[in-house]
């Protein structure tokens, strides 16, 4: 293993056991953090999600069976640990992404990153969503670095996965990816060409999906259940009550106080901000391998993820999703920022701290 590992590994575990020991008795929100608890309560008595309770899909409920029944233990901080432990991993590849996008860069500048990155992972009954944003990005980076057919295969195997934590990971995955595999197939010299990439990559999502299409082809009553879900999500258009975007225009400055208005004009800054970096980046990635042009493959990965994590900041335009649709946006940024002369880097790594503490650090 790379230094660069090393010190994300050694990060990755040190920040996530210093926020449990420091957070993790504090606070419980009964309407989301309890509906993930009883969920997984009911899947620890053998109950099946989506089938027998109104649930997430499944993934993250076995998860967090699985270690809770190791631990012998059913209570808050157990689904807590459980969900901690993912957030390892998601923590563990953002911190290796930007490592590897950044000139030699020390382990206090990490430390930075991480920070950065662990202000953001809220709220904490989210923390499979935000994890799975940061692998997936991961994963298309890989593919990225070395374009292949094995690599497309390993890359739909991730989509699959994310989809069996979220069906809206799935799909957001999905739309990056065919993203990143046509813009491989405009660079050219990579045997991508066709459509065979993309059926190699679809048989790698079926593959990764298994653990539902198992379920739903032996767990009795649940392919009509999970059908029935995908229907009312249809027909609903959406599983969050919207809420009007906080446009940095509407903050009723006379109103609050300097500080308030400051964070207010930055989250809706915000708002602008990632679907404009998104739609630009696109169209910058795709010109660069129109032309040959070599893009690091950490900042074409976060590019076409961006977009489709817009959809979830903007389902329920506060905050808190703003925070779990942020991560491609803010690995991004790392990737641009760690090309840098250093004074620039670590200028431009302070202000994305500082302005990360703005917004997250008054919930």
């Amino acid at each position: 293993m790379s230094r660069k590992n090393i010190i994300a590994l050694v990060l990755s575990a040190s920040m996530v056991l210093v926020m449990f020991a420091w957070q993790g008795r504090y606070g419980f929100n009964l309407s989301d953090e309890g509906f993930l608890w009883y969920g997984v309560q009911r899947v620890m008595l053998g109950e099946v999600p989506v089938r027998d309770f109104l649930a997430y899909d499944p993934g993250r409920y076995y998860w967090s069976a699985v270690f809770m029944s190791l631990w012998a233990d059913n209570g808050i901080m157990s689904l807590r640990a459980a969900a901690s432990i993912f957030q390892f991993f998601g923590l563990f590849v953002g911190l290796i992404l930007v490592a590897r996008c950044t000139n030699r860069p020390s382990f206090i500048y990490l430390l930075l990153a991480a920070v950065t990155l662990l202000l953001w992972m809220y709220p904490r009954h989210k923390l499979f969503d935000i994890s799975v944003s940061l692998v997936l990005v991961g994963a298309l980076a890989y593919f990225v670095e070395l374009p292949s057919i094995k690599r497309c295969f390993i890359l739909g195997i991730c989509v699959g996965l994310a989809a069996v934590f979220g069906r809206n990971h799935g799909i957001y995955a999905a739309a990056g990816s065919l993203g990143v595999i046509a813009a491989m197939q405009i660079r050219g010299g990579n045997g991508l060409a066709g459509i065979k990439p993309v059926l190699i990559w679809v048989t790698g999502i079926c593959i990764g999906y298994l653990p539902v299409l198992s379920m739903a082809a032996s767990v009795d009553g649940f392919a009509s259940a999970f059908w029935d879900s995908i229907i009312s999500l249809i027909e609903f258009r959406t599983t969050n009550l919207s809420l009007p975007v906080p446009w940095p225009w509407t903050v009723p400055f006379a109103r609050v106080t300097l500080s308030e208005a400051l964070r207010g004009l930055l989250v809706g800054m915000l708002f602008i901000a990632i679907p404009a970096s998104g739609i630009l980046g696109i169209v910058w990635v795709l010109w660069q391998n129109f032309q040959k042009t070599t893009v690091s493959s950490t900042l074409t990965a976060s590019i076409f993820l961006i977009l489709p994590y817009v959809h979830f900041a903007y389902s329920r335009a506060d905050v808190n999703h703003l925070a779990q649709g942020i991560f491609p946006f803010l690995i991004a940024c790392y990737a641009i920022v760690g090309q840098q002369l250093l004074v620039v880097r670590w200028v431009v790594g302070v202000l994305i701290l500082a302005a990360s503490m703005l917004v997250m650090l008054p919930i």
